[in-house]
């Protein structure tokens, strides 16, 4: 058997400074604690795909993921998606296509964390034309 890809979900908090980046709206969307500055938030952790693995299977785990996330988040209520990342321009950009917002470099691990908030109901769609939009309101 081979592995083409995989990921992981965990919930886990994440600490969210007034001065991260975010407007007063956003922040207040996220249900930071006052006293410590933390929200509780889903983690999208160890995203990874085979480097053979067909075109497009990245992009696939993430609809997958997402969709995981948004059927938690009626299930539990928690509507924040956290993902930490290398802070390279490419993977930045490519988690900004699907909603995510940089907060902060994440500790001393030299991570990006980015956060997407789940206000809306949204429905990931997996498409072959990476051009087309990968969330929609529905």
């Amino acid at each position: 058997m081979r592995i083409a890809g995989y990921f992981s979900l965990n919930l886990r908090c994440g600490r969210v400074l007034p001065d991260c980046g975010l407007s007063k709206s956003r922040l207040k969307e996220l249900n930071i604690q006052p006293d410590t500055n933390v929200a509780q938030m889903y983690l999208i952790a160890q995203v990874g795909r085979a480097d053979d693995s067909p075109k497009g299977l990245g992009k696939l785990l993430m609809v997958e993921a997402l969709n995981i996330l948004r059927r938690a988040r009626d299930l539990v209520g928690c509507h924040v998606i956290r993902i930490d990342c290398k802070p390279a321009p490419s993977l930045i950009e490519y988690y900004e296509h699907y909603g995510f917002q940089q907060i902060r470099p994440d500790g001393g691990e030299g991570l990006m964390m980015m956060v997407l908030l789940l206000r809306d109901r949204y429905l990931w769609e997996y498409s072959e034309n990476p051009s087309e939009s990968c969330s929609q309101p529905c």
